[in-house]
């Protein structure tokens, strides 16, 4: 439980960075959490999503780009773990 409270935080922390590479590495983080943990995303996914709905909206076209190829995958991943 530490372990996965450390792992959300990171993410967290990566998803609001003010770099747009640190931003993007947050939004590829997700994607493997998603693949890897994904019963640790759907049981945040509230939270989480408060910090990576900013992603789709981003000021950096790339980032934008990726969170919302990301949205699109994980939608497909998550289905049946939420």
């Amino acid at each position: 439980a530490v372990e996965e409270t450390e792992l959300l935080q990171k993410l967290y922390h990566l998803l609001e960075a003010k770099g747009f590479q640190t931003r993007m590495e947050g939004v590829e983080l997700l994607q493997d959490l998603c693949k890897t943990s994904p019963q640790l995303i759907s049981t945040n996914i509230v939270q989480i999503f408060d910090y990576f709905v900013l992603r789709i909206s981003d000021s950096h076209k790339k980032v934008k780009q990726r969170a919302l190829d990301v949205l699109a995958e994980i939608t497909g991943v998550l289905k049946d773990a939420l």
